[in-house]
């Protein structure tokens, strides 16, 4: 069949119904199943072929293919032999310069006739042609071709085609021609080139006879040209063929290039002529000349290096400055090319840092291998390379030494994680051998080195530290680092490479006292303090995924915060958004401390933590308030997060000491003791921690207020219980760390005999009633003594004791507190049974009376006395309320003449979405100017927004999609401009 010049063992099933003389005139069906290719040492299945072959009229057919890899079909006048020849003779008598090499085509008969092509999946069947790594997918090729018309046309749609390195996405083809007149148009959606993408690019061609005007078209094919819109033409020449370069647009590195005018370039058989090739921007300037038409030579001037980092392709460095070069190619068509150039650059960028005078001096004579000189030489250190290399046997020899190479280099390397990189390295490496196979040795000293570990917020030193260096490690076992306070730690293991490519972590750091954590609130939200003691941390990975397991052991002086809510600036909901009114037209309005501004980006991390009683942990429920549970005790604790955000803790806290700041208001802060035996524990979701804590505080007062119903008829008992005894306060912190649950006890430890069996009675009557248990130990925190049990004020109590054993509270405040309490229920009995007024607060208030109570009538100084009064109504089931309120101030020392006012107020606040997130708010209030002695009033109006949140992980989710939101919002809003 002549299907390859290769034998070829085909074995399957084959079932045959056709007739003719010839391959040309078949007609009938083939069948072709379970068929076993082999060539050579390879073995190709196919499932099924079958092959369908009828006569349409006298001198037509059509011939249709199937497969499992795809279909094919020839409709029209055509000789199965004569189908390429007869492709050829249309392509010589159209363009008839450009195939004079091609061999002669004889007269053939009329070939006329439609195809089409289909490939659902080539898998490796273009082995079988020679072409093993050509791979393609859901090809659709169809076309006609005319002989008598001389006529191609082709259309094509290639969603996928790779050849080994080389990938095209989304080809299009569609080419058409007749006589000498042709046309081209051709677009690729994206290309992979050794795995570097190219963005879209768009062919269109025309010819005239033997003229071609070639246009090319992409917008940033690589990120150093922005535009790229050329038309090169291409003429016959008596040499080979004449190109000219047109300008039509070419933006590279931000600037606006042209071709010269006169440009020329003539190619021929060993033959190359330039003339005026010239590329530049008014100061940059790239030329390509001939040597002696058979050679070239490339100048640049005054050309940023940067155009190279799409080459380059490393993202964690981008390289720049200025470049001046000259690389020239002697007998470029011999056997023996001879290679020399020269570059420098003043001022060589690494992400924008000056790291010195980069030059570049390489050569190659007819028999000698590739030498090359490198160095980068700057005030604070100083590179050198000499390399050479056997081109005959690939041989490379090459040194490379460094003084005082800065260790921040590796920041570059290291984009997150590490900071604050100090420090300086020598090394002396010799690199040798064939390419495949090179073997690299070498050594090094880091001096005077100190880097931070963000996360860990610690920083650690290292001077005078040998490292030893081969192809796959670079070893550090046995160097020494210490910490902030000197603590020795001792490291084994190194940093795995190939070839200084593809770093990857396998070391370990053990110390007996060391500092492991050493962060703030503002560093990490989610948990933060300071941690000293026995450790053991691993690093394995690469960098920019690596894993970080830590085994530590708290000593002294450890301190971790757990804080229960943190606050960010900037958050916005997807559809209220504010910002400053003097940026509303800058687009550069960005939301800050964002959800991942503390993510871990590319680090997972595990610490496996056993906490003594030298460590302190602190459980920060309002940090505001001061509203925090520390303690001491021993637990085990491990905590995991990885780099997508994601953070679990496990392990429990046993308390030994400690104790529960409880707050409330502004005022009451009352440390209760917390008793041994406390446990806090995680089983995930670090704010989802169980507490089961109980915490006493102690009080010493007088038992006859509280048994004040039991000292009616017993005189003798009464004198007993008038002596101060000690009342212990009994705090019972249950439920989770983010929703805790607070429930009061009062027991009386020192009582005896009738005293004690009167106070155990009292309170199990009080704790049948949670609402005056509250009420009683809320009076015991604040004001040292117990409520009676009409809910009066004590009797007995002087004025100043209350001021003093309520640290800062005002009788004043009790008295109007309880005003309040009584006219808001009168009130609310009376009003909110009508169906529109959901409830009703009432809440009266008094100021600058401090001698209301005094036994002194005198004390009682009217003109200072203030009354607030304020009443808030709620409609509509809670949705909408009204507050109506005001101040009335006797003052008898006349200010400017206003004497005594009133100072009036409104508030409207109403809930516009049924999940009472949003509202709107409207205000009104009256006031007067102590400086101008006039009335003023102040109107406006606003909206607010709350949200509720179970978790920390749901908090993040939602703040993570919510930002999402407003990113993609603000990217369509772009798009549309």
């Amino acid at each position: 069949l002549n299907l390859a010049q290769d034998q070829l063992a085909i074995r399957g099933n084959v079932d045959v119904n056709m007739n003719g003389k010839s391959i040309d005139d078949l007609v009938g069906n083939l069948l072709a199943s379970n068929l076993k290719i082999q060539r050579k040492d390879s073995l190709y299945v196919l499932d099924t072929i079958s092959i369908s072959s009828k006569a349409k009229n006298f001198d037509s057919r059509i011939l249709e293919i199937y497969s499992d890899i795809g279909a094919a079909s020839i409709d029209g006048q055509f000789r199965i032999d004569n189908v390429v020849n007869a492709v050829k003779k249309i392509a010589k008598d159209n363009y008839p310069f450009y195939t004079r090499h091609w061999s002669t085509v004889n007269d053939l008969a009329v070939q006329n006739f439609d195809f089409d092509i289909y490939i659902k999946d080539s898998e490796n069947i273009f082995a079988l042609a020679g072409v093993p790594k050509l791979s393609i997918r859901d090809m659709r090729v169809n076309g006609r071709v005319n002989s008598d018309f001389g006529e191609i046309a082709i259309t094509s749609s290639i969603p996928f085609i790779g050849l080994d390195k080389y990938q095209l996405f989304g080809w299009q083809i569609n080419f058409n021609s007749i006589h000498n007149d042709g046309s081209l148009m051709m677009n690729i959606d994206s290309s992979l080139v050794d795995g570097k993408s190219f963005n879209p690019i768009d062919i269109i061609a025309d010819t005239n006879g033997d003229t071609i005007n070639i246009n090319v078209k992409t917008d940033a094919i690589i990120d150093s040209i922005e535009r790229l819109d050329i038309i090169v033409q291409i003429f016959p020449d008596d040499r080979g063929i004449r190109l000219h370069l047109e300008n039509n647009e070419l933006i590279m590195l931000g600037n606006k290039w042209q071709f010269s005018n006169d440009n020329r370039i003539v190619l021929g058989k060993e033959y190359i002529d330039i003339n005026n090739l010239s590329l530049t921007d008014d100061t940059k300037k790239i030329i390509l000349k001939d040597i002696n038409n058979e050679g070239v030579e490339l100048q640049l001037e005054n050309v940023d290096f940067a155009i190279a980092n799409p080459f380059i392709d490393y993202d964690k460095m981008l390289f720049g400055g200025m470049m001046n070069m000259s690389m020239k190619l002697y007998k470029m068509y011999s056997s023996a090319p001879v290679i020399s150039g020269t570059a420098s650059i003043d001022e060589f960028l690494i992400n924008n840092e000056n790291f010195g005078k980069l030059e570049i001096d390489i050569g190659k004579t007819n028999v000698n291998p590739y030498e090359g000189l490198v160095s980068l030489v700057h005030p604070d250190h100083v590179i050198k390379s000499n390399i050479s290399f056997n081109q005959e046997n690939n041989i490379l020899d090459a040194t490379l030494k460094a003084k005082d190479l800065p260790l921040r280099i590796f920041e570059f390397i290291i984009p997150d994680g590490i900071s604050e990189t100090v420090g300086k390295a020598d090394l002396d490496i010799v690199i040798k051998g064939p390419l495949d196979d090179l073997d690299l040795q070498g050594d090094g000293l880091i001096r005077e080195g100190a880097v931070k570990v963000d996360y860990l917020g610690s920083k650690f030193f290292f001077d005078d530290q040998p490292i030893a260096i081969d192809r796959y490690l670079i070893d550090l076992t046995d160097d020494i680092i210490t910490d902030s306070e000197d603590n020795v730690g001792l490291i084994t293991g190194g940093i795995k490479h190939d070839l200084f490519s593809e770093f990857v972590m396998d070391l370990n750091i053990t110390a007996d006292n060391a500092i492991v954590l050493n962060t703030t609130k503002r560093e990490n939200p989610l948990y933060y303090g300071y941690a000293q003691g026995k450790v053991s941390v691993d690093f394995d990975g690469p960098f920019d995924r690596a894993d970080l397991k830590v085994e530590a052991i708290t000593g002294p002086n450890t301190v971790l915060n757990v804080p229960v809510s943190y606050y960010q600036e900037g958050y916005d909901e997807s559809f209220v958004r504010f910002v400053d009114r003097d940026n509303l037209d800058n687009q550069e309005i960005t939301i800050i401390n964002s959800n991942d501004d503390y993510k871990i980006k590319g680090l997972n991390i595990e610490m496996n933590v056993t906490l003594t009683k030298d460590a302190e942990m602190r459980i920060i429920f309002d940090e505001s308030r001061q509203d925090i549970l520390e303690g001491r005790g021993d637990g085990a604790v491990q905590m995991y997060i990885d780099r997508f955000g994601a953070f679990d803790v496990f392990g429990e806290f046993e308390i030994a000491n400690g104790q529960y700041l409880f707050t409330s208001g502004e005022f009451v802060k009352k440390p209760f003791i917390i008793k041994p035996g406390g446990i806090i524990r995680w089983n995930g979701d670090p704010l989802d921690a169980t507490l089961d804590i109980d915490a006493n505080y102690i009080v010493r007062t007088p038992l006859n207020v509280f048994l004040a119903e039991y000292m009616v008829s017993n005189t003798g008992i009464e004198q007993e219980a008038r002596s101060t005894q000690t009342t212990e306060l009994i705090l019972d912190l249950t439920g989770t760390i983010f929703k805790p649950i607070i429930n009061f006890d009062i027991a009386f430890p020192d009582l005896q005999g009738e005293l004690k069996t009167y106070a155990d009675s009292k309170l199990r009557t009080l704790r049948t009633n949670e609402i005056e248990l509250n009420n009683q130990v809320v009076q015991l925190i604040v004001f040292q003594t117990f409520l009676s049990s009409d809910g009066g004020i004590t009797p007995g109590v002087s004025n100043s004791s209350l001021l003093t054993s309520a640290a800062g509270n005002t009788l004043s405040e009790l008295v109007s507190n309880q005003l309040s309490n009584l006219l808001t229920g009168l009130l609310s009995e009376a009003l909110s049974d009508n169906g529109l007024i959901s409830g009703i607060d009432f809440k009266v208030g008094l100021r600058n009376n401090s001698g209301l109570f005094s036994t002194d009538a005198g004390a009682l100084n009217f003109n200072e006395v203030e009354v607030d009064g304020r009443t808030r109504f709620r409609f509509l089931n809670e949705r909408m309320s009204l507050k109506v309120g005001g101040n009335f101030v006797r003052n008898e020392d006349v200010i400017g003449g206003l004497g005594s006012y009133i100072a009036g107020n409104v508030v409207l606040e109403y809930f516009l979405t049924d999940e009472r997130k949003l509202k709107v708010r409207l205000y009104g209030t009256s006031d007067i100017d102590f400086q101008s002695t006039s009335r003023r009033g102040k109107y406006g109006f606003g909206f607010g927004y709350r949200t509720e949140f179970g978790t920390l992980s749901e908090f993040q989710d939602v703040l993570r999609d919510s930002l999402e939101e407003v990113n993609d919002s603000e990217l369509e809003e772009e798009n549309k401009n």
